[in-house]
């Protein structure tokens, strides 16, 4: 293998622990976690999401604000800033909450509690096709693109 590629391979390879890293993680966090329904109160505005409908512009925020009961007690867990699809107020949505510590919530969807693992995948599958791309051309023309 040719020295240069050593740099890559060290990027990907990190990437992949990461992203095993970040998934074992957030497994980890929630196994020890109840769940419980809440509503969706409102959206936060850590996230928007912009669209033009007719040449009329709309933004929309996209992060959650979920509340619950625990033991008699009313608590308000915030989203990720994720939100695809849109979240709907009222809707009522399953919710990880620590028993002993009940503001210590997530929202029960993939996306928020897998938030980081889904980063680190993201620049990991990137670097792949990358390096995909790359094999084809040189097996195509004969040599690499780098």
């Amino acid at each position: 293998m040719p020295l240069r590629y050593i740099p890559a391979l060290i990027i990907v390879i990190a990437l992949l622990c990461s992203t095993v890293y970040f998934y074992t993680e957030e497994t980890a966090y929630i196994n020890g976690m109840a769940v419980t329904e809440g509503t969706v109160v409102a959206l936060g505005s850590k996230s928007t999401s912009s669209t033009t409908t007719n040449g009329k512009p709309t933004q929309t925020n996209t992060q959650a604000i979920v509340e619950f009961d625990s033991d008699g007690t009313t608590v308000r867990v915030e989203g990720r800033a994720m939100g695809y699809p849109h979240w709907e107020i009222g809707r009522t949505v399953g919710v990880y909450y620590a028993e002993n510590n009940p503001n210590e919530a997530r929202i029960k969807r993939w996306d928020e509690v897998y938030f980081f693992t889904l980063v680190s995948a993201f620049f990991l599958s990137v670097c792949l096709l990358f390096a995909a791309i790359n094999f084809l051309v040189y097996k195509v023309r004969g040599k690499p693109l780098s």
